[in-house]
């Protein structure tokens, strides 16, 4: 029994170092995306270089670091990163490559690497291509108007192409009269089914909405439709779905950290508050400018009782927005539960400056008004609970405030 405990041991010892290297490696790769998304082009280049040096997803690596050269305006070493994705993945940065060459004016590598992106199944819609910035001024030769004697689009392909402009233009009633024609003839098309979809969501269908969302996950499960069918079962308040929908995501797009995000948001809802606090505490090591995210990390460190780190939270999400109603209102809950009835007193004033109506938080001072010893003025505050029919607020009155307040 010893040898056999000492044997998985030196196992784990010897297996540690590539464990560590791996995370480390992911953590970069995290890194390089979020910033990239966030314009921060140099530390993006710097994260995704040591993907590249570490061997670990390599195209996607050079394609995000061709991306941030790219919007540096560092077209030359954008086309090394590029071909550098192209090698490891074929026709990845194919799009990349050819905004690349063409804003350089070097229009004949523009139009070859087009025209593979238009042979590949990385296509993009016409309409797209048609208005990149970068083609301005290739659209006005011959290379361009050559390239496009060829129909690189399926009718099917353009009528969706259509539907999606209109969409993006909230036309949706001919958006749509597009897309029930096309769903006749091809009932099981998981894009045009999520085209729809985005239709019924901007006429507040949602149950619609999700119904073609499910079938068009039915055909094809994409991330992309799991997500957008999540979001539509969260509004709704399918909470369970809405977690089930999130999970499926972090479990295809482990490196996107707004999954963790959205999946904590549903499993604070769940009263999953453990498995909530580890993925808000993921996202917010790489997306420290979430208001929201502090807020939600706040809400359930409260339900774990770590009111410290909740505060902490709090003041986070109050650095960004210092006049929400609820951020006021949550962080007086806070100093409540830790007994700093002064500081709660405080923000739940100040929360109802910006939303007097909430009979919820004149309770809540109430309370403080008389955990300070202010009776006369805690019946006040649950007078006024109670017109605006705040269900504990009676029974407060009848308890506290018979001999303060007039018939």
């Amino acid at each position: 029994m010893y040898r056999t405990g000492y044997n998985i041991m030196i196992v784990f010892l010897f297996l540690l170092p590539a464990l560590l290297f791996s995370q480390s490696s992911k953590d970069d790769f995290i890194n390089a995306s979020v910033l990239l998304i966030k314009k921060d082009y140099q530390k993006a280049i710097d994260y995704s270089e040591k993907c590249i040096s570490n061997n670990f997803r390599v195209a996607e690596a050079n394609l995000m670091a061709g991306k941030a050269y790219y919007e540096m305006g560092n077209f030359e070493k954008a086309i090394s990163c590029f071909t550098q994705a192209n090698s490891g993945k074929n026709n990845v940065a194919d799009l990349e490559l050819a905004k690349a060459y063409a804003s350089l004016n070097n229009n004949p590598e523009a139009v070859k690497f087009l025209e593979n992106h238009l042979k590949s199944s990385y296509k993009e819609t016409k309409i797209k291509i048609f208005n990149e910035p970068a083609f301005k001024n290739l659209q006005e030769t011959d290379l361009w108007n050559n390239l496009w004697k060829e129909e690189w689009y399926t009718p099917a392909e353009i009528t969706l192409g259509e539907a999606h402009s209109l969409i993006s233009i909230e036309n949706y009633n001919d958006a749509l009269e597009i897309l029930d024609d096309y769903l006749i003839k091809r009932p099981k098309d998981h894009y045009a089914l999520f085209l729809r979809s985005m239709v019924f969501t901007g006429l507040k269908n949602n149950d619609n909405a999700i119904e073609d969302l499910s079938a068009a996950i039915e055909a094809k499960s994409a991330t992309l439709y799991l997500k957008t069918r999540g979001d539509l079962y969260f509004i709704e308040g399918k909470l369970r779905k809405a977690f089930d929908d999130y999970n499926l995501c972090v479990e295809s797009s482990p490196y996107d950290v707004t999954f963790f995000y959205l999946r904590a948001k549903a499993s604070y809802h769940l009263k999953k508050y453990d498995a909530g606090k580890t993925d808000i505490d993921n996202y917010l090591k790489y997306f420290s400018n979430n208001k929201d995210a502090f807020y939600y990390s706040a809400l359930i460190n409260i339900e774990l009782k770590d009111y410290q780190t909740a505060l902490i939270a709090m003041n986070n999400a109050m650095e960004i927005d210092s006049q929400s109603a609820k951020y006021f209102y949550t962080r007086a809950n806070i100093f409540f539960f830790m007994k700093s009835y002064q500081f709660a007193y405080q923000d739940y004033t100040m929360s109802l400056d910006f939303n007097p109506s909430s009979g919820e938080t004149y309770l809540m001072r109430g309370k403080t008004r008389l955990e300070l010893g202010n009776p006369e003025k805690a019946c006040n505050d649950f007078q006024k609970a109670d017109q605006l029919k705040n269900p504990e607020a009676s029974s407060l009155i009848e308890l506290h405030c018979r001999q303060y307040l007039k018939n």
